[in-house]
């Protein structure tokens, strides 16, 4: 569903641990988010909660493409570093907080399905992440997965 060695640096580096659910949510939707917009607006994310952690994602990100690239794969980190969408992150939040989904589409230029397609791997996403951070140990991150999980799971988009 998502890129695994970004999923894997994210828990081991303790990014997650001091995220909120909410946070963590919106967070994975730069993972499963894949369609892209060429409207410059969508690539800022304008939560103030959201800036940090997603600057870490980022930071990780080249990190991760520098030792992909060093290992002699055929990358381009500053394009691998893009491929992980910013654009649906403050909608995600919006989400996870309660928002109506109608209230969330003023929110984008995307379509509804492709929103709701997004929602539901995002959802698939938050329940693996759930059994990687139980396989592990981490009760705090499984319960913060849950909880996310179970903020996504509800309205019309679920229905």
């Amino acid at each position: 569903t998502a890129d695994e060695l970004m999923i894997t640096e994210l828990i081991f580096t303790g990014s997650l641990a001091e995220l909120t659910a909410e946070q963590i949510v919106s967070l994975m939707s730069c993972l499963v988010a894949t369609e892209k917009s060429s409207d410059t607006e969508d690539a800022r994310v304008n939560t103030e909660e959201m800036k940090a952690p997603v600057e870490t994602l980022q930071t990780l990100a080249k990190r991760v493409g520098q030792v992909k690239h060093d290992c002699k794969l055929a990358i381009d980190v500053e394009e691998y570093v893009n491929s992980f969408s910013v654009q649906l992150v403050d909608l995600v939040f919006e989400w996870c907080r309660g928002k109506r989904f109608v209230d969330l589409m003023t929110m984008t230029k995307q379509f509804e399905g492709s929103i709701i397609r997004m929602l539901h791997r995002l959802e698939e996403l938050m329940r693996q992440l759930m059994v990687a951070a139980k396989s592990i140990g981490d009760a705090d991150l499984e319960d913060k997965c849950a909880r996310g999980g179970a903020m996504l799971r509800r309205d019309i988009v679920f229905a």
